[in-house]
């Protein structure tokens, strides 16, 4: 089994121009059935208890991340 992980990469900047404190987003493989949301929010400051996930976060390189969501290949059996 493959556990891929779906990451939202953009330049800070972008955060400055964002409008909305919070943008829904939706990832998921087409015809599946299993997709997942995230609500990221923008401006409102992180809290304890929070999932690191829904707030972008700054990475070494500059950019800034948010995690979108987990997806597997494959099952148990080894079937793909």
């Amino acid at each position: 089994m493959t556990t891929y992980i779906v990451y939202l990469v953009f330049g800070e900047i972008s955060i400055c121009n964002v409008d909305a404190d919070s943008v829904e987003v939706a990832v998921g493989f087409a015809g599946s059935g299993n997709g997942q949301s995230r609500t990221i929010y923008f401006h409102r400051k992180h809290q304890d208890g929070d999932d690191d996930g829904y707030y972008p976060k700054k990475r070494e390189d500059g950019w800034v991340e948010s995690k979108l969501g987990e997806f597997f290949n494959g099952d148990d059996q080894g079937r793909r």
